[in-house]
Formats: structure tokens, C-alpha cells, sequence
């Protein structure tokens, strides 16, 4: 990191956060789009399995203190072999999945309380299926919770944004410099996380795609952005895989000063 840990230690003590992180993995998608005989996050890449890459990555980070991972009954002990294996002392073991992303989250974060984390503790949520998050847009996401009390990592891309209705036919055009795509990690504090999920439930909301979505559901604005990458993309079609295998055969390392969000 760029600048001494103590530095984000103090300023999250006074934005009511408490460091190091616990980070919460998602890993209990099914992966239908894929097609593939098993789920994209056990798939073998360049000799690991998916989940590994994240969890390395958020395992080497100084600030962070644990890792856990949501994940379904089946895939258990092979998440718990990986997860000791890339974390050591930090993997802080699993929880089961639900049968939604949302409902996964909720089973999360439910976990995360019992556990007896204080409720200031600050939470990364990450989707392990977005293997190649790098060191600095981990450290982003919690410098900029550190500084507003949340973040999300944002990126803004270069293609031109139309509107439309039907996937067919263009009736609008948007300016780019005022949208970004959402990625992940995402931070916020236990007690932000908890409350969040209570008052969903009590609402019965529509399940939410992420924290972020959940937030806005609740009208919880604003909510900072930290920095994203390009690389940071989700694996959704068979050529995302592809992409990963070439990247890594490559060369690529997730420490890569490439991808800055545009104003960062």
C-alpha cells in the first residue's frame, strides 16, 4: 500500500469503522450461462481453481484480517481445502449458500454477525468470480471507506452508451463521464450490512444483485467510488475464460497500474 497502515487505521476509527477487514466471498452461483459440467469458480485456470485467485489476492492484502466465503453444501470441503490452502490463518471458513445471490448474501452476513465480529468491522464483499481484483483496487476500496464510511469499485468505460427500450432499437444517447458500471469489492460496515438485510426483509424487497443494489433500494445515498479496472470483469461467457487463460499465461499482474477509473 501506498501509505502506512496506521494512517487507514486512524481514519476508520473515526468514520466508525474498524480495521483490519473481514472479507465475505460469494461463490454460490450455479453458472447455468456457462454450460459447463461443473460451476465457473470451481473450473481449474492456469492450474487453480477460480475461487483461488480471489481469495490469494484478498489474503496477501495487509488490512485484511479474514476471508469467508459463501458457498453451496456440496462444494464445502473442496472451498475449505482451497481457502486454507491460499489464506492459511486468515481463511475464516464458510457459510452456506441460499437459494439466490440475494439470499446467499443475507446467509453472509448473518454469518459474519454470529461469528461475534464487533458490528464496526469493516466488510468487503467480493464476487469470486471476478478473479483478477488486484492489490490496488483492494486498497481503494478501503481507503475510500476509510475517508466516506462505504465504496464500491467503480468503473467508467469508453464505448458510447445508448438508450433503449426492447435491446433492438436506440432512442437516447447518455454521456459516459456521468455513469460507471458497479464492480466489487464493496465496503461497508457490519452494522450498515445488518441493518441493510433487516430492513429488506421487513420491506420484503425485491432480492438485490449486491450490497450496492440493496443500498439503493433503500434510498442510501450517497455511496463513494473507489477505483476499478478493466481486468476486474466477471466471468459470464465461455470467452471471459479465454481472456483470464491469456492474461495470466501473459504475464498479467494483478499489481498493474492499468485500468485507473477515469478522475482517479
Amino acid at each position: 500500500m501506498s501509505r502506512p497502515a496506521a494512517r487507514y487505521i486512524w481514519i476508520c476509527g473515526t468514520m466508525g469503522c474498524r480495521l483490519p477487514c473481514a472479507v465475505l466471498l460469494l461463490a454460490g452461483g450455479t453458472g447455468r450461462r456457462m454450460r459447463m459440467p461443473l460451476p465457473k469458480q470451481y473450473v481449474r485456470v492456469c492450474g487453480h481453481p477460480v475461487l483461488w485467485y480471489a481469495l490469494s489476492a484478498f489474503a496477501l492484502h495487509p488490512l485484511v484480517g479474514s476471508v469467508h466465503v459463501v458457498c453451496a453444501s456440496e462444494w464445502d470441503a473442496l472451498v475449505t481445502k482451497v481457502g486454507l490452502a491460499a489464506c492459511g490463518t486468515k481463511f475464516g471458513g464458510t457459510f452456506c449458500a441460499g437459494k439466490t445471490g440475494f439470499a446467499s448474501l443475507c446467509n453472509g452476513i448473518d454469518g459474519l454477525s454470529a461469528n461475534d465480529l464487533p458490528p464496526d468491522t469493516l466488510v468487503l464483499t467480493h464476487d469470486v468470480v471476478r478473479p483478477l481484483v488486484s492489490q490496488a483496487v483492494i486498497s481503494s476500496c478501503i481507503e475510500t471507506a476509510a475517508g466516506f464510511g462505504n465504496s464500491v469499485a467503480a468503473w467508467a468505460g469508453n464505448e458510447a452508451l445508448l438508450e433503449t427500450a426492447d435491446g433492438f432499437l436506440a432512442h437516447g444517447c447518455r454521456r459516459r463521464e456521468e455513469l460507471c458500471g458497479a464492480q466489487t469489492p464493496q465496503a461497508f460496515t457490519l452494522r450498515a450490512l445488518t441493518e441493510a438485510v433487516r430492513e429488506a426483509r421487513e420491506l420484503r424487497l425485491p432480492p438485490a444483485q449486491s450490497p450496492v443494489t440493496l443500498m439503493a433500494a433503500l434510498g442510501r445515498w450517497p455511496i463513494a467510488l473507489s477505483r476499478g479496472e478493466w481486468v476486474n470483469f466477471k466471468l459470464t461467457y465461455p470467452e471471459d475464460f479465454v481472456l483470464m487463460r491469456t492474461l495470466l499465461r501473459g504475464g498479467w499482474k494483478t499489481s498493474s497500474e492499468s485500468g485507473r477509473m477515469r478522475g482517479t
